[in-house]
């Protein structure tokens, strides 16, 4: 009953399109509820132009439905809240007391901040802080080579690979330019192992591997994978101070703002009870001790 009634009030809402002025339009009711009331001229405002008639009755019914459980909702809090519950006065000044602060302290850091953390101020924390810095994946400073199951030159790519010589690896790196499907090569950059594994076939590596390889070359269906491991850390591990240097400039710009805010507020109480600007009853606030 009820989407015959919504295909009625569609089809209204097409009519309308064609038949009424907008004086007679704005008359047309296509839904009620309680005192809420949708209007045909409501429907007109959909913006459905260039979709095929199907679609526009599906979405104009779609919209009438979700406009009256809405408003069911609504009639049902309205009828079922108290006053203070659907009093948002407060709240809402509370929240824009707290976005004008927010903006200001915002403001407050970007002309005051020092921003300059030199690599003299991330090492002394590292250095006095060795308990936050435990490894909870596995990293590892690698060289890495995907290319192809049917690449070419595939065996002299292997002995190319874990060579040291700069002509090698000069060689290496301009067949990776041309066959591979992905390559790697910075071997100062720390990785974790978790998101090499997505690239390649391995397993959960131990300290054991380690002792005995420094490489992995391993294959599927569709690829051949080369891994040279530079170096690692494991989970448990202290982690290297490159691995944490990004994140720790990041902690001590954070307790920089704090403490700028800190100092700010501090200057800013000061200032206004050496100016009067700020009155303070004692004795009212004594009486409102619990009792």
């Amino acid at each position: 009953m009820y989407n015959k009634s919504l295909f009625i009030l569609v089809a209204i809402f097409f009519s309308s399109c064609t038949y009424f002025t907008k004086e007679e339009v704005v008359a047309e009711v296509a839904a009620k509820v309680g005192t809420y009331t949708l209007t045909v001229e409501d429907l007109k405002k959909l913006d459905i132009k260039d979709v095929s008639p199907e679609d526009s009755l599906v979405l104009v019914n779609n919209f009438v439905e979700n406009w009256v459980k809405e408003k069911l909702m609504l009639q049902k809090a309205e009828l079922n809240l108290t006053q203070y519950q659907k009093d948002f006065n407060r709240q809402l000044e509370d929240y824009r007391k707290t976005l004008l602060i927010y903006t200001y302290e915002l403001e407050l850091i970007k002309q005051n901040l020092d921003t300059n953390v030199s690599e003299s101020d991330i090492q002394d924390y590292y250095q006095k802080n060795p308990e936050n810095f435990y490894l909870t994946n596995d990293i590892a400073k690698i060289n890495f080579l995907k290319v192809p199951i049917n690449a070419p030159k595939t065996n002299r790519i292997k002995k190319l690979f874990l060579s040291e010589k700069e002509k090698d690896q000069h060689e290496l790196k301009e067949y990776a330019h041309q066959y591979a499907e992905k390559f790697y090569f910075d071997e100062n950059e720390w990785i974790e192992l978790n998101e090499l594994r997505k690239e390649a076939p391995i397993s959960i590596l131990s300290t054991d591997f380690f002792k005995q390889n420094n490489h992995i070359i391993t294959e599927d269906s569709l690829a051949l994978y080369f891994i040279l491991f530079k170096d690692y850390r494991l989970k448990g591990d202290v982690s290297p101070l490159s691995f944490e240097s990004d994140n720790i400039k990041n902690i001590i710009l954070n307790k920089r703002k704090l403490n700028l805010l800190k100092k700010i507020k501090i200057e800013l109480y000061q200032q206004a009870l050496l100016n009067k600007e700020i009155q303070i009853y004692s004795n009212h606030i004594e009486n409102q001790r619990i009792k």
